[in-house]
């Protein structure tokens, strides 16, 4: 039990830090939550007689990223800004292409005026 506890530990501290790396916000907060846990089990359950190094280091490195993913949460501004570049494209664009349905509108038009007086002329032979 002490074996796979300290296993569990090792996996979750590890996407912990991944975790707090990655801008996933405070999603990492659940592998640290569970590392703390199972250090916490290891320490107070099996401490007696045992060597405590691997439960300290992981305890550590929990309460680092801990520290790191609340600070990241409340440091970090997330604002949305205009992007008034893309509106104008987007109008730029838009006028393009009404443009070219004009366009293409008077050719059909044009097209359509030709089998017209085709339509006649095949009528008046």
């Amino acid at each position: 039990m002490r074996i796979t506890l300290i296993i569990l530990s090792i996996i979750t501290a590890i996407l912990g830090i991944i975790f707090t790396v990655l801008p996933l916000g405070t999603i990492a907060l659940l592998p640290i939550g569970l590392t703390l846990i199972f250090v916490l089990i290891l320490k107070f359950k099996f401490a007696k007689g045992q060597n405590p190094i691997v439960s300290n280091i992981l305890l550590g490195i929990a309460v680092v990223c801990l520290i790191a993913v609340v600070a990241k949460g409340f440091l970090s501004e997330e604002e949305v800004v205009e992007d008034t570049q893309y509106e104008q494209r987007l109008e730029e664009s838009q006028e393009e292409a009404v443009e070219e349905l004009e366009e293409i509108e008077s050719e059909l038009e044009g097209l359509e005026e030709d089998i017209e007086i085709e339509e006649e002329l095949d009528s008046i032979n």
